[in-house]
């Protein structure tokens, strides 16, 4: 028998497969992040494992070569994330505001936003972080420790995150990938290693190159087969047979929606030109989506319980004021979203799918069932405000209770500025009316349209936005909203869009793009409702220059322009109250596939129709995943250890291993040696506590002590009878632990301190 030296091509293989499950884990990321991030991630991927290869060849220990990692790593991930926080290359007395600036920004995006959101240089910088570690950790088990299995636990925990948090798109071909590059990474690891520690006959010795071949062909086969085949399967579409969404298959179930007034500004900053819906209406108006009521110091969200519905729509007897009946078709392309834009206020809808309503914000949505509102031709009845002047003036009196119970909350903590500077703007108004317009023409007289600030509209933020004196639509309507509520005035934010433009090809219908995406706030003032105010400079809605003083403008996405005007009305869609009322035949388009835009999560939908805030699922989702992480870690942590411990088959090693699992298993129970112990005090204090294993215990620490300072090293069948003596002694003691003590075995940290250096060995 020889011993075979180990190729160097073979471990150059096996290290450059462990770099390819890498990318493939964070090319699932694809499914999270928007925009040009894999390029810096692949490169930061390369260095990371190039750095940890070069250390470990050189021989250089694991302390050393983690502190080496991180003096590689952390210039590498700034220089790459963050370049504008370095001066030619080197961090200044700036960096370290730079970087909590970035952070910061991701924190917020991470905590509003759900994927795919555009990658940033604070996510950039968590990421490269992440990645680093996870590279060497690795790379240590992989190449240090010869430990396969542990070494992809670092990158399928990153995979599993990425499907946790990430859309739906693609999921087949990113396990596909991802599966293939660790089912080569496992197969070449496994002739490296072969190579590196096993003995074989001089004339049946393995090729690995023979057997990698072969194996890799397998592997590409079964996965390719299985990519292919898998979704073709019977019953591969059906629903689960657990549903871990919560979902009956009814139609019921939880449902994340998107609010559109985070996914405003994508569609605002990209300008896009991508057609949302279509509408032909008896006159412009702003197609509102819905209203977001609960602000919570960081977000405006949204809540409420929908019910299905066909026809005439509930009102509120409370609003008294005279309205215009305005009637709507719409045709839906590309929102991706589950809301059905209508001119306010709805009072019957039809369609040919189920809609689902929510009275008191007006909102209209699909059934839950159906993915999304695209494809969906529906007509709308809305009674739109017609106000007078004088009227809105007299309006006075508390709101009703169950307004003021919602829409006049605040967080204890909302910015102190926002209320001083809404007092002192309305010190002179004698009523709500008054008191919103002032707001209202400060906005639109003293700010600035601008889409390059900084995201959010949380205190910090808003803050800024009053100093800067610029800001975006979304800002503009969140903080009169919050300014209002300081003023004790019933306040909401609206999300939806401006009119529109003509079509070129048919001038009554009005063509709705993401550019023309929109938020505006809503005032409660008694006897009219919610009365729609227009902070934001260079927009005015239709029909509602009569108590805003704003005519009517919109975004062309070059500047400002005026709305069209429908000279002549089309010819109306049904009336959805009227079913003899025949629907015209929508107008044929030509539509370009949606894209995927960034979204924020805000409401769910169960079995009930109730839709409740998911902020708090955010905060469970990450806990969770932390608690995995830390139990796979420990896991991980256990089989290093015990594969560190059984390494060593010699007689010496095995009855080192026997001594080591029965010492182990008894300081989970809580019998931990002392320090000053000798190994017989030892023995004697915990017989005195496990009588039962007294005899075998006895026999795996004589052996120890015969093995450690004796001339005489067990072998054959007295090495074997002590393993099964240490077992024993291990089953028996974990069979007297209670649940608490199993639980604390299952989070300890030890093992992972004991793998790192630190603690019990």
């Amino acid at each position: 028998m020889t011993q075979r030296p180990q190729p160097a091509w073979l471990l150059g293989t096996a290290e450059v497969s462990l770099l390819a499950v890498t990318l493939t884990a964070w090319f699932g990321f694809s499914r999270v992040f928007a925009g040009n991030w894999m390029v810096p991630v692949a490169v930061m991927a390369a260095v990371a494992h190039l750095s940890v290869a070069v250390f470990r060849r050189r021989g250089w220990s694991v302390a050393i070569s983690a502190l080496a990692t991180l003096v590689v790593g952390a210039p590498t991930v700034l220089w790459i994330a963050l370049p504008s926080a370095t001066t030619a290359g080197i961090p200044g007395s700036g960096t370290p505001t730079a970087i909590s600036e970035a952070l910061s920004t991701a924190w917020e995006s991470l905590r509003t936003e759900v994927a795919p959101v555009g990658i940033q240089p604070g996510l950039l910088l968590v990421v490269g972080t992440a990645l680093f570690l996870a590279v060497f950790l690795a790379d240590w088990a992989a190449f240090r420790l010869w430990a396969t299995l542990e070494a992809i636990v670092p990158a399928i925990t990153v995979f599993v995150f990425a499907i946790l948090v990430g859309d739906s798109s693609n999921p087949v071909a990113t396990a596909a990938v991802f599966a293939s590059a660790t089912a080569l990474f496992l197969l070449v690891h496994h002739q490296a290693k072969m190579a590196a520690t096993e003995r074989w006959m001089a004339d049946r010795a393995p090729n690995p190159a023979r057997l990698l071949a072969t194996g890799a062909a397998l592997v590409v086969v079964a996965v390719v087969a299985g990519a292919l085949a898998g979704p073709a399967l019977p019953g591969a579409s059906d629903p689960a047979l657990v549903d871990w969404t919560g979902s009956d298959g009814s139609g019921g179930g939880q449902r994340v929606t998107v609010s559109p007034l985070v996914d405003i500004r994508g569609r605002l900053v990209e300008q896009s030109d991508q057609l949302m819906f279509t509408v032909a209406a008896t006159q412009p108006a702003y197609w509102r989506l819905t209203s977001l009521e609960t602000f919570d110091g960081g977000i405006w969200k949204s809540t409420g319980s929908y019910r299905s519905v066909s026809g005439p729509l509930d009102g509120d007897d409370r609003v008294t004021a005279a309205t215009t009946t305005v009637r709507q078709r719409f045709d839906m392309v590309s929102l991706s979203a589950v809301w059905l834009p209508a001119a306010w206020r709805p009072t019957a809808v039809e369609a040919d799918a189920d809609v689902r309503w929510h009275q008191q914000s007006g909102t209209l949505m699909v059934d839950s069932d159906t993915d999304d509102s695209d494809g969906l031709t529906y007509g709308v009845t809305s009674e739109v405000p017609d106000l007078d002047l004088a009227e809105l003036r007299a309006a006075g009196g508390p709101p009703p209770d169950d307004i003021a119970a919602t829409y006049l909350q605040l967080p204890p903590d909302v910015t102190p500025v926002a209320e001083r500077v809404a007092r002192d703007l309305v010190a002179d108004a004698t009523n709500d009316y008054d008191r919103a317009r002032l707001l209202q023409d400060w906005f639109a007289t003293e700010f600035t349209y601008d889409l390059s600030v900084p995201p959010g509209h949380d205190g910090d933020a808003i803050d800024a936005f009053l100093a800067r004196r610029s800001g975006y639509c979304e800002q503009f309507a969140g903080t009169f909203a919050v300014m209002a509520r300081t003023l004790g005035i019933p306040a909401r934010v609206a999300v939806g869009f401006t009119p529109g433009e003509p079509d070129p090809a048919n001038p009554d219908v009005l063509m709705v793009r993401g550019e023309h995406a929109h938020a505006w706030p809503e005032i409660w003032l008694n006897g009219f409702g919610w009365v729609a105010f227009e902070p934001t400079p260079g927009r005015g809605a239709p029909g509602a220059e009569a108590w805003t003083g704003r005519p009517a403008l919109q975004s062309d996405g070059d500047g400002v322009a005026p709305p069209p005007s429908v000279a002549t009305a089309p010819q109306p869609p049904a009336d959805p109250a009227d079913p003899a009322d025949p629907a015209p035949a929508p107008p044929p388009t030509s539509i370009a596939p949606p894209a995927p835009g960034d979204e924020l999560a805000t409401t769910t939908t169960g079995n009930d129709g109730v839709a409740t805030s998911t902020s708090w699922w955010s905060w469970l989702a990450l806990v969770a995943g932390l608690a995995g992480m830390w139990l796979a870690g420990v896991w991980a942590a256990n089989n290093l250890e015990y594969r560190r411990h059984h390494a060593d088959r010699s007689p010496q090693g095995r009855a080192d291993a026997a001594w080591w699992t029965v010492t182990s298993a008894l300081a989970a129970a809580g019998s931990r040696r002392n320090a000053a112990e000798t190994t017989g005090q030892f023995v004697a204090r915990v017989t005195a506590r496990h009588s039962a294993i007294s005899a075998e215990l006895a026999l795996v620490a004589d052996c120890h002590e015969v093995a450690t300072f004796g001339r005489h090293v067990p072998d054959g069948d007295d090495l074997e009878r002590i393993e099964r003596a240490a077992d024993n002694v291990s089953q028996s003691v974990t069979a007297t632990m209670s649940w608490r003590q199993r639980v604390r075995t299952k989070v300890d940290p030890a093992p992972v301190l004991a793998v790192i250096g630190i603690g019990r060995t």
